[in-house]
């Protein structure tokens, strides 16, 4: 028997405890008319950014981007002078759909886990070991 999904949307609570773990949130679609919605939030510390979608279902995706590798440099091309930069980055996406509320702040600590640089889970890759 599959337990009761008890989530239910609350787009100010969620902001109230992103706001509290320094994230930056919009809420600006929280709100559809006949119910619905998403909220974002996007939280940048050094070279590694996590971005956050959760909406009214319940259903979350995170995005996690770290910076690995940089190269700075210039160049000139027709008397101008140029700045590059070269960047390696790693990203690690997350998604699933939360069934209860309690379960966004597990959310958020896995997500610091995550951005800690912390491999949190090992993650099967297609063709090894199968």
């Amino acid at each position: 028997m599959t337990p009761a999904l008890r989530w239910r949307w609350e787009p100010d609570r969620l902001r109230e405890e992103l706001e509290r773990a320094g994230w930056e949130t919009d809420l600006s679609c929280a709100r559809i008319p006949d119910g619905g919605g998403s909220l974002s939030a996007r939280r940048s510390r050094g070279a590694r950014t996590l971005l956050l979608a959760i909406d009214a279902g319940g259903r979350i995706r995170a995005t996690l981007t770290r910076v690995v590798d940089e190269h700075a440099g210039t160049a000139t091309a027709a008397g101008t002078v140029l700045h590059l930069v070269i960047e390696s980055q790693r990203t690690t996406t997350v998604a699933g759909t939360l069934s209860q509320m309690d379960a966004f702040r597990e959310l958020l600590r896995f997500l610091d886990t995550l951005d800690g640089g912390h491999e949190a889970v090992a993650v099967p890759r297609p063709g090894i070991g199968s």
